[in-house]
């Protein structure tokens, strides 16, 4: 599977398929480099690089590499990818779907304002590689697929509560919840680059408060006083949480703990913490009952995109398409 695309392209589309599959350039030159052609529509090496250096330059900005046969592979991906999105662009434009401009619109304004301000938006569609107009063309044919796709392939999809119970019980592991416990803490920040001196002040300011909550004050009063975690606001709490979720030494100390007792203090890369446990809970499966209506939807999208496989795998028989070969220039 790929890596995560741009936040922008991200937010273009929420089909199956990758944002950068619908942003390719409007015009084609006719000297560039065919690798496919699909009813006759010629599909470009450009558009696939288009699609796949998002996801090469996350991967390595990840400090994931990425070698040459990973790469044929990925290439070889990514056509099939654009070869299913020229096919359902063109049989969106067979069923004579309009895109209202609102509705373009609509997902522009969701674009700008997830982007802040629109320096930000200019300088995302400027690394992209495209205009405002483009991207709104763009967005018109991705709205049109949303709306083929719902209208021809998912729109009669039904979920049974059989198949909502055989959800839960075919994946047993989805619905473990592990052992948890819930706490409250005061923090005070120190890290590797703080002075020793700083460090003793910091955990002498510590004691102090211990000393104090061991005499009767309350933590939480105290944490709302002195912690320099956000947390603080709330008394310190941070609510249930599993061993994995925290850093070890805290965690360690936490799950150690009795119900409403204090710790001695806890060193962590964040700094100094008093924990108190308020609460446990015991590993457990969650019942049927406590998760039916969130399986609802998900069952619901695995028939639509198994629908969605079969629907591109018939159409895919029925087309013309003729697979060149792809270069093996490097996309960076």
């Amino acid at each position: 599977m790929f890596l995560k695309y741009k936040a922008l392209a991200i937010a273009v589309i929420l089909t199956i398929f990758s944002p950068a599959f619908g942003l390719a350039e409007d015009k084609k030159d006719s000297s560039e480099k065919i690798i496919a052609i699909v009813n006759q529509e010629p599909l470009t090496y450009r558009e696939l690089i288009a699609a796949l250096n998002p996801i090469l330059k996350d991967a390595e900005q990840q400090g994931n590499k990425i070698g040459k046969q990973e790469i044929r592979r990925f290439k070889g991906e990514v056509r099939e990818k654009l070869i299913d999105w020229e096919l359902l662009i063109q049989e969106s434009r067979k069923l004579g779907i309009v895109v209202k401009k609102s509705e373009v619109d609509s997902k522009i304004r969701m674009l700008k304002k997830q982007l802040v301000t629109r320096e930000k938006f200019e300088e995302a569609l400027k690394e992209m590689n495209i205009s405002e107009i483009q991207l709104r063309n763009r967005i018109r044919r991705i709205i049109g697929v949303q709306l083929f796709i719902r209208k021809i392939i998912t729109q009669e999809i039904q979920v049974s509560e059989k198949e909502i119970k055989d959800f839960y019980y075919d994946n047993p592991n989805m619905f473990k919840q592990p052992k948890q416990v819930r706490a409250s803490h005061i923090l005070i920040k120190v890290n590797a680059d703080t002075k020793e001196s700083k460090k003793n002040e910091a955990r002498k300011k510590l004691e102090d408060i211990r000393a104090r909550i061991l005499k009767g004050e309350d933590f939480g009063l105290l944490a709302k006083k002195f912690s320099e975690c956000p947390s603080g606001t709330k008394g310190g709490d941070l609510g249930y949480f599993s061993y994995s979720q925290m850093v070890k030494p805290f965690s360690d100390s936490a799950f150690e703990l009795k119900p409403d007792k204090v710790s001695e203090i806890v060193e962590t890369q964040y700094g100094y913490h008093l924990i108190k446990a308020t609460g446990k809970k015991n590993k457990i499966t969650l019942p049927f009952k406590e998760v039916k209506a969130k399986l609802h939807p998900i069952v619901k999208q695995k028939k639509d995109q198994e629908a969605i496989m079969l629907y591109m795998k018939k159409l895919k028989e029925t087309a013309e398409i003729k697979r060149l070969p792809i270069p093996e220039t490097d996309p960076f």
